[in-house]
This record gives structure tokens, sequence and C-alpha cells, in this order.
């Protein structure tokens, strides 16, 4: 039979199913370790930063007040050297609490920015995370059964091969062998989950504030 599929080793197959399992063994880390530093992201900008700038904007408040209150003292008393260096503790002062003040404006505009920001990007990454947490789980349960199946006719085609060989007449056809055929139907192969689109464009997340 020219049509006659010649199948003599199930090893491809098999080698391939292995190499599936293999890459979700390391896919699935690599992906819940994406979604855990965005999670991180967002509790270090709410629970971190912010409360360390708040704290740092009100202890430089009561410097700023501290050094206004001697310059104020140092101006009374009208000692010269003492007001000069009072008048530079001031303006030290106002320069390190606006720079805590500018400090917390970008933390609160990160507050707010970050879920659009990284919406997209974890969308997408949950997508990734279902295909290979589900459908590739699927398809490599699938090529097992089709392994099976084509290790099953590989058990039978020695007999078709050492049988010998009809020299004619009708008895003799019909008496022939019949060449073990792989199923008609090898297993179907898994159904893929809906999902949602992928996101569009990603938006490239800016360095994160100090």
């Amino acid at each position: 039979m020219k049509d006659r599929a010649k199948i003599t080793s199930a090893e491809a197959l098999d080698a391939f199913r292995a190499s599936l399992l293999v890459y979700v063994s390391k896919a699935r880390p690599a992906l819940e370790e994406m979604v855990e530093e965005v999670r991180q992201t967002r509790v270090w900008l709410e629970c971190d930063r912010q409360p360390h700038w708040l704290a740092e904007a009100r202890r430089r408040k009561r410097a700023l007040d501290d050094a206004r209150q001697e310059l104020f003292s140092a101006q009374l008393r009208n000692q010269g050297d003492s007001k000069a260096f009072q008048q530079m503790a001031v303006t030290r002062a106002q320069s390190a609490l606006k720079e805590a003040e500018e400090k917390l404006t970008l933390i609160h505009r990160w507050i707010r920015e970050f879920e659009n920001l990284s919406a997209p990007l974890a969308k997408q990454i949950e997508q990734v995370n279902w295909t290979v947490s589900s459908d590739l789980k699927q398809a490599a349960a699938y090529l097992s059964r089709v392994v099976a199946a084509v290790e099953d006719y590989l058990q039978e085609a020695p007999a078709l091969e050492s049988a010998p060989v009809p020299t004619g007449g009708r008895d003799s056809v019909e008496s022939a062998p019949t060449a073990p055929a792989i199923p008609a139907e090898l297993p179907a192969p898994p159904a893929a989950a809906p999902r949602e689109s992928a996101a569009a464009a990603t938006p490239i997340l800016p360095v994160k504030p100090a």
C-alpha cells in the first residue's frame, strides 16, 4: 500500500512532550515572579515610600519652625553673626522641606497612576499564565495519549512484517493478515478555554522614585 504510514518509533513525540513539561515547569515560576514584582512595587509605594516622606515632611517642617524661631530670637538680640548663621539655617531647612514635599507629591502621583500603568502588563501576564497552566498542560496530556496509541500500533506491526506473503488466489487474499492501523480517531486535542483579547500597547514604567 503506497499510502500506508510507516512509523518506527514514538520517541520524537515523547521527547517533545517531555520538553513541553519542562517548559511549563520553568515558565510558571517566572510568570508568578512577575506578578509578585507588580504586587511588591504597589506595596513599596503605599506602605514604604508614602509613610517615609510623610514623616520626613513633618520632621523637616518642625526643623524649619525651630530655625525660624532661632532667627527671630537672634534678631531681637541684634546679634549680627548669630543672625547670619540662623538665616543660613532657615534657608537649609526650607530647601529640605521643599525636597520632602516634592517627593511626597511624586509618591502620591505614582500611587494614583500605578494601577493604570501596570494593569495592561498584569493582564498580559495573567493570560500567558493561563496558557501555560491550562492549555499547555492539556496539550502534554493529549500527547501522552497519542504516544500510547502509536506504541500500541508499533507492538502489532512486527506480526505483519513476519507474516507470509500470499501467492495468489481469492482464498489467499482473504486470509492475508490485515495491516495494523493507527486508530482512526486519535484522542481529540483539548479545546482552548476562551480568553479575553490581549491588551494593546504596553506602557513603559518610569524609574521608581527614591
